[in-house]
């Protein structure tokens, strides 16, 4: 999944990009892995999007909150932004 192109859509709305977030993380179409790659890609509204979708997706099923996303998750909360 090109994360970068579904985040960058001005046709769709924040909570529809969050929903196919959420879809491709539940079925591994888009990893941590990738996420990370982009970590300092994206700007702060759109790494707040991915981590509203793991956030959901973790809610559903906290097992698949690994070391990678809980550390992915504490360097965004850790950061200088006001926005994350």
């Amino acid at each position: 999944m090109d994360i970068i192109n579904v985040l960058s859509d001005k046709a769709t709305k924040p909570l529809e990009k969050r929903a196919k977030m959420v879809e491709a993380l539940d079925t591994c179409l888009m990893t941590i892995t990738e996420i990370q790659a982009l970590k300092n890609v994206l700007d702060d509204k759109k790494l707040t999007l991915v981590l509203e979708a793991m956030e959901d997706v973790t809610n559903k099923n906290p097992a698949v909150a690994n070391t990678k996303w809980l550390l992915l998750a504490q360097d965004c909360v850790l950061s200088n932004s006001n926005n994350l």
